[in-house]
């Protein structure tokens, strides 16, 4: 049985070669109902999402399992939801609400969610706060920006957007004795 699933204002389908009885009980059969966050018991994807094997066309053989039950019990399929519950794996659709990227953004940084990455927690960043203050301390005594580069073995770029405060702006404060 086909099963039409609004999705991006177009028409997908839902083609399992199964009835719609045996895809939800396939379907619910995965949740663990215990609790107030109905979990997701298959293995989480790299983010810690739950996906289910839906094949739905133009979107690849799996979807969120959360859109899924949200899809099952509105029968809207969202561009986006967010879960109240700050939980992954929460398939319980009176957990989610549709929203924007924007709006989970803001979600993440009202809960204290968002990571982090800025300065030396980032996994690319070459530098460390404490060399951000040597290369401040040494501009601010007069030194050469190029000489300071050569000095810590940080490239000459680095070295004029620290001292200008373009990056690594959360320490632009800092002066020997602060703490």
């Amino acid at each position: 049985m086909n099963i039409q699933v609004p999705f991006d204002n177009n028409k997908a389908t839902l083609v399992q070669g199964e009835d719609i009885a045996r895809f939800l009980d396939r379907f619910w059969s995965k949740v663990d109902f215990s609790g107030d966050c109905w979990l997701w018991k298959c293995s989480p994807d790299k983010d810690g999402y739950g996906r289910f094997s839906a094949l739905l066309l133009g979107m690849g053989k799996s979807a969120f399992a959360h859109r899924v039950a949200y899809y099952l019990v509105t029968g809207i399929w969202p561009k986006m939801l967010c879960h109240t519950c700050d939980t992954p794996l929460c398939v319980n659709f009176f957990r989610l609400y549709e929203g924007t990227p924007l709006d989970n953004i803001r979600d993440m940084d009202t809960r204290g969610r968002r990571a982090n990455v800025s300065g030396e927690y980032n996994p690319m960043a070459k530098i460390t706060w404490d060399t951000v203050r040597q290369v401040r301390e040494l501009a601010s005594s007069g030194l050469p920006q190029r000489r300071i580069a050569k000095q810590l073995g940080v490239h000459y770029v680095s070295v004029c957007l620290i001292v200008n405060n373009k990056q690594w702006k959360e320490v632009s404060l800092y002066s020997a004795g602060a703490n």
